[in-house]
């Protein structure tokens, strides 16, 4: 059981990689001009990385607990995926939700 817990480990931070670029391409997105898109598509991936920082990483002293810990997960994970579906990219969206949702339910087995 140890490696499928590593490889989740690993497919968990690399979604939370995608998290940040999927912000900043529908930040871009989203934007009509070339200061918002700027803005946008890098200040909404530093944002949530302080916030996914100071509330959800392991080793923060201010980590939220059971069960908000999942909530804000499932509720950011979500967001992200409505964001990419509303670029235009449906499929996309809906296998990062898929492997987002696998994830979380692996990660929540494995506590």
């Amino acid at each position: 059981m140890g490696i499928i817990k590593s490889i989740n480990l690993l497919v968990a931070f690399l979604l939370e990689l995608c998290l940040l670029a999927i912000l900043g391409f529908w930040g871009v997105h989203i934007s009509p001009t070339g200061i918002q898109k700027i803005i946008l598509g890098a200040g909404l991936p530093i944002l949530l990385a302080i916030v996914w920082g100071i509330f959800l990483a392991p080793a923060s002293s201010t980590r939220l607990t059971e069960p908000g810990l999942v909530i804000a997960k499932i509720i950011i994970f979500s967001l992200a995926t409505l964001a990419l579906f509303s670029t235009g990219k449906q499929t996309l969206s809906i296998w990062f939700g898929i492997i987002a949702t696998g994830n979380l339910i692996l990660l929540y087995i494995y506590r």
